[in-house]
């Protein structure tokens, strides 16, 4: 990624002046080895540590990796949102070898909320999934070669300050054989790949209505779920095209425990754009489910 890039990346989400931003540091890893890693060495830095695992998908064909981020004590770091202020991470995976890198997942983050501010995070630890093809034939005695997941990182790193710190991870991977590690970064892919939501309704858990509500001078975005069980702690994240930004919740739950309305205020910006004909991505998580659904709101 170039500077021009990293530089509107970091424009692009310091909205509001409530993040301090300091240097941004610089760190790499890299692992090449006759056996297959299946990890690179942890980059630390004072405030986490950053590192590519990867496992070898059961038909040999492929690898299913991940770009994992531990975080120190009342450190976080930001979801593909990342609300009022932060950064998410962004990866270029261009300087990778004879491999297609594809659909890196987001699992369900934790709302923060500081001083009337909130935002998308992850906490303690994280994997971003992704896939990865050979572009070259692979067989049980390998394909003659060289494999290489190349991963350029820009992520934030946030507590009082933000720290943009930059990684560059390289992992060789051997085709045919199994990693060190494998069934631990196997456990830790599916972990987190379980808590990517799916792109529909499902059948213990949906969205039932969507509604804009214009009043005067200002809008309510008001969107109902349904389970087929009580609620525990549901929580609600809507995305849209900027300047479009929405408040924290309310959230009203229905005496049968089964059904919530989460009411969110809707900034429209400086020119209050309204939010009517506009696609939004509306996300729900809920005892270890999670959703997301894409709605374009009817026009009045």
């Amino acid at each position: 990624m170039n500077a021009t890039v990293k530089k509107a990346v970091l424009r692009a989400y310091l909205r509001k002046g409530s993040i301090l931003f300091a240097v941004v540091i610089g760190l790499s890893a890299s692992s090449a080895s006759a056996v297959f890693a299946a990890a690179t060495a942890w980059v630390n830095s004072d405030f986490s540590q950053i590192r590519l695992i990867a496992v070898r998908d059961k038909d040999g064909q492929g690898y299913q990796a991940g770009l994992h981020i531990r975080l120190e004590p009342g450190w976080k770091t930001y979801w593909r949102s990342p609300g009022d202020s932060g950064v998410p991470t962004v990866v270029d995976w261009s300087a990778s070898r004879n491999v297609s890198v594809s659909g890196m997942k987001w699992p369900v983050p934790h709302r923060s909320v500081v001083a009337g501010y909130q935002s998308f995070v992850y906490q303690d630890e994280v994997v971003l999934p992704v896939s990865v093809a050979s572009k070259v034939s692979v067989t049980s005695k390998g394909t003659g070669e060289n494999l290489r997941l190349v991963a350029d990182v820009n992520y934030a790193v946030c507590r009082e300050i933000c720290v943009p710190l930059q990684a560059a991870l390289s992992l060789d991977l051997k085709p045919g054989s199994s990693g060190r590690g494998d069934k631990v970064h196997l456990r830790l892919l599916e972990k987190y790949r379980g808590l990517v939501p799916v792109n529909r309704n499902l059948p213990g858990l949906g969205l039932t209505s969507v509604v804009l509500v214009d009043g005067s001078g200002s809008q309510t975005l008001k969107v109902k779920i349904e389970s087929d069980v009580k609620f525990v702690h549901p929580d609600m994240f809507i995305e849209a095209p900027q300047p479009f930004a929405f408040s924290v919740p309310t959230i009203d739950i229905d005496p049968s425990g089964k059904q919530a309305t989460f009411a969110f205020v809707v900034s429209g910006g400086r020119n209050k754009l309204s939010l009517a004909g506009i696609e939004i991505l509306v996300t729900v998580a809920e005892a270890g489910q999670a959703i997301e659904v894409a709605h374009r709101l009817s026009k009045n």
